[in-house]
């Protein structure tokens, strides 16, 4: 996927505007994909001013010259965990079929996030890119599990475990 890179990682590998760096080199920001080094192109351009005539947006390039094709895809990616981690919550957009509203807008709250969590038990071995934690909706109730959680990772497969509890059995033993 190619776009225009307006996020990258700092030195310490947390997410950047470009907004919010230093011109050129100097901005000492790096792929999300490669990490290889990145500049700067935000020379006098701001969020919210209006480009002037053949002026470019701002973006980060690569200091040599190279592209990486995946490099936007990823940065979105990690700014998506980043969002969930932080907010706790997913908002559900409103659902039509052939004009007839089947579920209506609305945010799921989760009591816990974990991000790259590496799961591991007799029958398998996974590291999901997120695990959302949701003790008491009513998907439990629909699957009849008790504090199950849902894991997505990054192929948009769905995998459903059950939660470790502290001594080690599942919940579904119980």
């Amino acid at each position: 996927m190619k776009g225009i890179l307006q996020i990258a990682l700092d030195k310490a590998g947390n997410l950047v505007s470009i907004y919010d760096v230093k011109t050129g080199i100097d901005c000492d920001c790096y792929c999300p994909e490669c990490k290889e080094p990145l500049e700067a192109k935000n020379k006098n351009k701001t969020s919210n001013k209006t480009l002037l005539p053949r002026q470019k947006v701002a973006h980060f390039a690569h200091y040599d010259g190279s592209i990486c094709l995946s490099a936007t895809e990823t940065a979105i990616h990690l700014l998506a965990k980043m969002v969930l981690k932080e907010t706790k919550m997913l908002l559900i957009p409103n659902l039509f079929h052939k004009e007839i509203e089947i579920i209506k807008a609305r945010p799921i709250l989760f009591d816990n996030v974990e991000v790259e969590k590496e799961l591991e038990s007799e029958t398998f071995k996974i590291k999901p890119d997120i695990i959302l934690y949701d003790y008491d909706s009513s998907y439990n109730e629909h699957t009849g599990r008790s504090k199950t959680y849902k894991s997505f990772n990054s192929k948009d497969q769905n995998v459903y475990c059950p939660k470790q509890l502290e001594n080690g059995k599942t919940n579904e033993s119980n």
